[in-house]
Parts: structure tokens; C-alpha cells; sequence
């Protein structure tokens, strides 16, 4: 179970996991982690800036911007290069290469090109599922998040924390949710208490995962104890999950008629 969900959540590959499993993901609203998009390519986006050569002045920017293509386009090509994927790819692209060029560009002009793009290179993507939910999503959190978050203030670092994830939870529900009734009939209500375990879960599970496999090849003792504790942890955030999905009925469904 633990390799299925590592796998879905790494690579978008859901084949090796059951139904079932699917399933609790699907009613808590939290089959968007298992799709490669901003979330994975903004995390491995941030673990290669954060680790590449500090090079001053321009040579520093471009250099970054060069070993940040091949690594996140390396992981659009290798989790199969899904329309959620290569939209993600194509966003974070332009934001760095305008940090290169030292200009500051708005998110939601990135994703408006980065759907020209693809729709100029395959018009009928625009029926594709997996494409109408990732752009929607991103642009329901570009555009809804900043008025949800004011709404509350918390004082405390963690608080704050659960507060964003919170915001972002709610907001991405706001032009997701006429297309989850539209296609699948039904609404997750426990999509708040549920990507707060899901959001932390999946960024754990992929930053750790890509860590545990590099270090695996130099060193893997190491590399093993680290998947055990991947292990662990799997496990657990499913578990409470699943828990969440069995204490009651957390779906509305039936929401669209039948054609």
C-alpha cells in the first residue's frame, strides 16, 4: 500500500492502487495530491534553488535558471508528462525565467500562456479532464485565496499555518466544486479537515522521497532507514484519512441529473 501511494504521489502513477484506496482520496476531496502539478513541481522547484550553486550576478540567476529547467522538466518527462504537468512546468518556467530577467510577472499571466501554449499545440486538450481541473484549480487559488485569507489572523506560527492551508483548501473548492458536480455528481464536504491531513502529508511523502532515492544510491543504509520512516508515515496519513472518510457520510451526491 505504502509503494501505491508513494507512487501516485512521486509520479501521478495511480495503477498500483486499489480502488478502495482511491476511493477515500476521491469522497475527502484529496485526489488532486496524486495529480503531478503546481504543488510537486513547485516543491521540487524549491528543493533544487535552495540547493544550487551560489554563483553572484547574473551568472548566479541564469545558472540556477538552467539546473532548474532540467530538473523540473526532467520530472514532468518522467511522471508522463500529464496536461496538469507540463501546465505546472510551463508556469514555473516563465516565473523563473523572469526572475532571471530581474521582472516580476503576475501568476495568472503564466497560466493564461501556459494554456495558449497547449491548446496551440493540441486543441482538443481543452476536453481533457485532467487539463480543465488543474487549470481551474490554480486559478481559483490565484484569485480567491487573497480575499479568503484576511478573514482571520492568527497569532501563532502554526495556527497561521493551518490557517493557509485552510484558505487555499477553500479557495481551489470555489471553481472546483461546479466541476466535480457537473462530471462526478457529487461534492466532498470534508474537503477542509481533509487536505489539512493530505496538503502536509503530500509534501512530506514527495520532498522526503526524492531525498531518500538519492541518498539510497550513495548511501543505502541510510537510504533504507530513511524509507522506512517514509514508511511510517505513509501509513499514518493514510490511516487518519481513512478514519476521516468512515466517521460519516462526507459526500453530497446526486448533485446533477443524468443525461
Amino acid at each position: 500500500r505504502s509503494f501505491a501511494l508513494l507512487s501516485a504521489i512521486l509520479l501521478g502513477d495511480k495503477s498500483a492502487m486499489e480502488k478502495s484506496d482511491q476511493q477515500v482520496f476521491s469522497e475527502t476531496g484529496t485526489m488532486h495530491v496524486m495529480a503531478v502539478s503546481g504543488l510537486h513541481v513547485g516543491l521540487i522547484a524549491t528543493l533544487i534553488f535552495s540547493l544550487s550553486p551560489k554563483i553572484p550576478g547574473k551568472r548566479r540567476a541564469w545558472l540556477r535558471f538552467a539546473v532548474l529547467m532540467i530538473g523540473i522538466w526532467g520530472f514532468v518527462l518522467i511522471s508522463g508528462a500529464k496536461p496538469s504537468a507540463i501546465r505546472a512546468g510551463l508556469m514555473f518556467s516563465l516565473f523563473f525565467m523572469g526572475r532571471a530577467l530581474d521582472r516580476n510577472g503576475h501568476p495568472l499571466n503564466a497560466l493564461f500562456v501556459a494554456m495558449f501554449a497547449m491548446c496551440l499545440f493540441n486543441p482538443r486538450i481543452i476536453y481533457d479532464l485532467g487539463f480543465q481541473f488543474s487549470v481551474m484549480a490554480v486559478m481559483s487559488i490565484l484569485i480567491y485565496t487573497r480575499y479568503i485569507t484576511p478573514f482571520y489572523k492568527p497569532e501563532s506560527a502554526f495556527l497561521n499555518g493551518l490557517w493557509q492551508i485552510t484558505s487555499v483548501s477553500i479557495a481551489v473548492q470555489v471553481l472546483l466544486a461546479p466541476l466535480s458536480i457537473y462530471y462526478f455528481h457529487q461534492f466532498p464536504v470534508a474537503f477542509i479537515p481533509a487536505n489539512l491531513i493530505a496538503l502536509p502529508l503530500a509534501s512530506i511523502l514527495l520532498i522526503g522521497g526524492i531525498l531518500t532515492i538519492f541518498i539510497f544510491l550513495f548511501f543505502p543504509i541510510v537510504g533504507k532507514s530513511m524509507g522506512i520512516i517514509m514508511d511510517g508515515i505513509c501509513q499514518t496519513g493514510f490511516e487518519l484519512l481513512t478514519l476521516l472518510h468512515q466517521t460519516s457520510s462526507w459526500n453530497l451526491s446526486d448533485l446533477w441529473p443524468e443525461t
